[in-house]
């Protein structure tokens, strides 16, 4: 996130919120705002509402709803027939400054299988998923072929995923966190309820390791930021208006960041600016920056999905599938999470920190961290919306 000028007065004043009286307009959004959360948040009771009956769209709502780098929803469906379809990967939202070989829009497409399994079994269908069925596409050639097929096939009796009754409460939380400090108990239990089959989750319980994982974290991000190329990212996936977060329904928002009314309310309006060079300014660097800082230092724990020896197209997606279902397990632990990827991603200036946090972990040399976050307890902040389903499929 980016803010302007006075901008430290709006995270650190606590002064204006007392003095500032909060008009009705502050609250007010586009009408269909609630119904496209509870689409996101309750698919099966959507479709059921809405008299959705068509057995693929009902599976497909639950797969927009997974977690997606930078919420792009980088996916694309192309149905065959009534128990047949294929997912893309979608060219247009590609990453490339910051996901120079598409590691993140293939985990992007794992998470979206997961989640089209999981919510399968609540319908009682049974998915066989056939992945890469063409082969795997060149980075140039991105999105031409299908990354999986997917076949639908009814059975009686199907187990339901208990991960299933998390999914109104996943979500990125990018809020200050509070409470104690994760417990091994805490981190076994997660592992546990995830059921992961392709990673290995990494944590750490020493604190000073904590600390110097904040330390590495915070240098990986100011890098990143510090990049125009890289930073401008940020600035195009970013949704100010109410207008544009309705309407486009995906990219990265004041809201998702944490923040409320109303000190929400003045940034959208006096502070906040997308021109390339305000949001390239030094002050608004410092602000991201700060802002950054004050989320990673409230963790209270820190957890890696990591693999060991091949890494390619197949692994990532199955990453993807693995992260999904920590992230639906964190929840079912009563913790929150907050994806903080700038040390594991793949151009030059990212592997000194991948290389400083392998070691801090302790971890093989061909050990690869595809994904970490941060864990705690906070609120439930903002939830994203997601397209609708056509503009999905082809």
């Amino acid at each position: 996130m980016k803010l302007i000028n006075r901008k430290n007065f709006l995270f650190s004043s606590t002064l204006g919120i007392g003095m500032l009286t909060i008009p009705d307009l502050f609250n007010q959004v586009f009408a269909n705002s609630k119904d496209i959360e509870f689409s996101k948040r309750y698919p099966k009771e959507f479709a059921e509402r809405e008299s959705i009956t068509d057995p693929i769209l009902k599976i497909l709502l639950f797969g927009i709803t997974a977690p997606n780098s930078h919420n792009t929803q980088p996916w694309k469906i192309k149905i065959e027939s009534a128990n047949t379809f294929y997912l893309f990967t979608d060219k247009e939202r590609q990453l490339l400054p910051i996901d120079p070989i598409n590691r993140q829009l293939y985990h992007s497409m794992g998470t979206f299988l997961e989640f089209l399994e999981i919510g399968s079994r609540e319908w009682g269908i049974q998915l066989k998923i056939s992945p890469f069925p063409n082969g795997i596409d060149s980075l140039e050639s991105t999105g031409t072929f299908p990354v999986a097929k997917i076949d639908l096939q009814p059975k009686n009796n199907l187990e339901k995923d208990p991960l299933a009754k998390f999914i109104p409460f996943r979500q990125m939380n990018r809020k200050k966190y509070e409470g104690d400090y994760l417990s091994e108990e805490n981190y076994k239990s997660i592992l546990e309820s995830s059921g992961i089959r392709n990673t290995k989750l990494v944590y750490t319980l020493d604190k000073k390791k904590i600390d110097s994982l904040i330390d590495i974290l915070v240098e990986s991000y100011k890098k990143e930021i510090e990049s125009y190329e890289k930073n401008e990212i940020s600035r195009i996936w970013f949704r100010l208006s109410e207008k544009d977060i309705y309407t486009k329904r995906d990219g990265i928002t004041l809201e998702g960041n944490g923040l409320t009314n109303p000190i929400l309310w003045l940034a959208k309006n006096f502070f906040v600016s997308l021109s390339p060079k305000d949001w390239n300014s030094e002050s608004a660097l410092k602000q991201s920056l700060d802002t950054f800082k004050n989320q990673v230092f409230s963790s209270k724990g820190f957890l890696f999905l990591v693999t060991e020896g091949k890494d390619d197209p197949i692994t990532w997606v199955n990453t993807g599938r693995d992260f999904s279902r920590i992230c639906l397990a964190i929840p079912a632990n009563g913790f929150v999470f907050h994806t903080m990827n700038q040390a594991f991603v793949d151009y030059p200036e990212s592997l000194e920190f991948q290389t400083k946090i392998r070691n801090l972990l302790n971890l093989k040399p061909d050990t690869k961290i595809q994904l970490g976050g941060r864990l705690g307890k906070s609120e439930l902040s903002f939830f994203s919306p997601r397209r609708d389903l056509k503009e999905v499929i082809l």
